[in-house]
């Protein structure tokens, strides 16, 4: 084998590793959502909105959950928040953020790396607190590129995270259904469009991608209010996969409460 055929084979095992399956061939329509940017222990993270976002996952029947980058504050010396902006440090945040999550602890697919987590424990020779939380959780822990594929019904989605700042230009060479956004705390959902010959078809269609800016549940207050940095609402949007329409079918819900008045509107009374 040629090295640039073993060094592909390599990224291909590696993404292969990266990505979980979730099965059900059964079902009419899955939910999935990416609870990026919880920043637990931080002075500013919205704990009643990420207590809803937990209710709304634990009475809705497959509702699936990866828990994004950044679960933790994780304030370090040489980071731009500082630990006086903690309202607990170290084990105690991973502790907490677990507690509040035990109740969807079967909906979990998986625990992604961060910045505030892994980077900066690899710049500080620190443990790092999101592969903690992953152990803690009894769930997979991935980092890089990570990856969900879905079986629902005859069709199969295959959803992707990214934690960087990248815009979603930058990340459509790679070929999937679902991409959801972390890092900039921006929330909302949009679509791009991009080419496709199918050997099928024999012919080129034009594929649609859902891009899931995951948003946070860190409220606009300590330094990135000092910074001016863009205000951006808290909470996490949700995706609801269809497996009972003749093809492929995304519905898209830019905020809990928005999925909550569709699918649970006896709650809203």
């Amino acid at each position: 084998m040629h090295m640039i055929e073993s060094g592909m084979l390599d990224n291909i095992n590696s993404l292969n590793a990266g990505t979980v399956l979730v099965d059900k061939p059964n079902a009419d329509k899955i939910y999935i959502a990416d609870a990026a940017d919880i920043h637990g222990g931080s002075l500013h993270c919205n704990k009643e909105a990420l207590e809803y976002f937990v209710s709304s996952v634990f009475h809705t029947k497959d509702f699936y959950v990866i828990i994004g980058g950044d679960s933790m504050e994780h304030a370090t010396k040489s980071s731009p928040g500082s630990a006086a902006e903690e309202e607990t440090h170290g084990m105690d945040q991973i502790l907490m953020v677990s507690r509040m999550l035990r109740p969807i602890r079967d909906r979990i697919l998986f625990v992604r790396s961060g910045n505030h987590g892994r980077t900066r424990a690899l710049r500080n020779n620190t443990p790092d607190p999101e592969h903690m939380l992953a152990e803690i959780m009894g769930v997979p822990y991935k980092t890089g590129f990570a990856a969900v594929t879905a079986v629902v019904g005859p069709h199969t989605y295959v959803l992707g995270t990214s934690h960087t700042s990248k815009k979603p230009t930058a990340l459509s060479y790679i070929p999937v259904d679902v991409m959801f956004h972390e890092h900039t705390h921006e929330k909302g959902t949009s679509t791009t469009k991009n080419l496709e010959f199918s050997a099928v078809m024999r012919s080129w269609t034009v594929q649609e991608r859902v891009e899931v800016h995951a948003g946070s549940y860190l409220q606009w207050d300590g330094y990135a209010q000092e910074n001016m940095y863009k205000p951006h609402f808290t909470g996490t949007p949700v995706v609801e996969l269809h497996g009972d329409t003749s093809s492929k079918y995304i519905r898209r819900f830019e905020t809990t409460y928005d999925f909550n008045r569709v699918v649970h509107p006896e709650t809203l009374n």
